[in-house]
This record gives structure tokens, sequence and C-alpha cells, in this order.
């Protein structure tokens, strides 16, 4: 099976992330990416209690630099599986999806 995709583009002047609106709910290892036929893109993740967390097995970059797709490995769950806010960040637009971790 290949990855969860999400694409994202910008319709009307805001960030639109299909499908679901850009949320997320995958089983523990499995890999998610996102992609942008047009526009550069960031995302920043944190928990959902607010506290910054990388939730890939993939090294997190120092600087997550502008572009057009990106793609990570879920870690595995060793406790209560997490949920994580992340931005989607065009220009000055943002968007807020959830990834919801399954074990």
């Amino acid at each position: 099976m290949g990855p969860i995709r999400t694409n994202i583009e910008i319709r009307k002047g805001m960030i639109l992330c299909t499908p679901r609106d850009g949320h997320v709910r995958a089983p523990q290892r499995t890999q998610l990416e996102w992609v942008s036929a047009d526009e550069e893109f960031t995302l920043l993740f944190m928990l959902l209690g607010g506290r910054s967390a990388w939730p890939f097995q993939e090294p997190q970059p120092a600087v997550f630099n502008p572009t057009h797709s990106f793609r990570g490995t879920l870690l595995e769950v060793t406790g209560e599986p997490p949920a994580y806010k992340y931005t989607v960040r065009i220009g000055g637009k943002l968007l807020d999806p959830i990834i919801i971790v399954d074990r």
C-alpha cells in the first residue's frame, strides 16, 4: 500500500487540503505524504496539548524549508496513541488539521 496522500492548494485565497480538509487517521508506521503542484509549503507539528513533537521515524530537519512535497513514516506507538495538530503554511496563510495515530 502506498502512502496516505494529502493534496495542498490555494483556492479562493485560502489553503485547501484534500481529502478530509487535511485531517488524517492512520495506524502507526504508516507513510504520510503532502504534495502541492503549484505552491511551496511548510509543515509544523505538535501534540494536541500544544507541546512541539515530531511524529515521524525520519530525523526532524533543523529547518523545514518550503517544499512542494514531504513524506514521513509515523512513529511506532508505545503508550497511549497520540494525536497531533499540524500547521500548513503557504506565505502568510495557515491551516491547522489533525493527525490521529492508531495502533
